[in-house]
């Protein structure tokens, strides 16, 4: 969940560091919360402070990641958030269960996967009767919706929602570190 690379130029020196890390959100279905999760990493440049060239590592990795990469992932994580405590942890206020799985008729194959279309297929005739099976088989597991539709307009959040999360504060750009290190070497003359 965690690794350090290498310098090229030394290789006694760390890079940066990956760490796996997740994307969560919390979503109200039918009246039931629920953590919606998605695989994340970080890269920092001592284990705390993001690396210089974060976003281009991240998408980086994002372009290579698969289903089966992104599968395990959600293992690992499951794994981690539904551990049973132990006598000496703390309790905890929150706990989570498994989570959630079933099972669909279609699926995408990552070998066939591409990049998004330049123009979508508007003009596609609508199939009522896929739609109907569809909507079927979301209400046979419980899923309502209404719930469902609310979840794809985050604009209009209800008052039960909790606020969305706070992204951290990204690090200074690169011109205001080399300046404060200018200033910091002329003190020490």
């Amino acid at each position: 969940m965690f690794s350090a690379y290498r310098s090229e130029k030394d290789p006694g020196a760390v890079s940066f560091y990956r760490h796996a890390a997740i994307t969560t959100r919390f979503r109200r279905l039918d009246g039931v919360w629920h953590m919606q999760v998605g695989t994340d990493y970080c890269f920092t440049s001592d284990g705390r402070n993001e690396y210089q060239f974060a976003d281009t590592l991240l998408a980086g990795i994002k372009r290579l990641d698969r289903h089966q990469a992104v599968a395990g992932w959600m293992r690992t994580w499951e794994t981690y958030l539904t551990q049973a405590p132990d006598l000496f942890a703390p309790e905890h206020a929150l706990a989570f269960g498994r989570f959630v799985s079933f099972e669909v008729d279609r699926g995408i194959v990552d070998s066939l996967w591409g990049p998004a279309p330049v123009q979508p297929r508007d003009n596609e005739p609508a199939n009522s009767a896929a739609q109907e099976k569809i909507d079927q088989t979301l209400a046979g597991i419980g899923v309502d919706l209404d719930d469902l539709f609310a979840l794809d307009n985050d604009a209009d959040s209800d008052d039960e929602s909790p606020a969305a999360p706070v992204p951290p504060p990204r690090r200074a750009n690169r011109s205001r570190r080399a300046a404060s290190d200018t200033k910091a070497s002329r003190g020490k003359r």
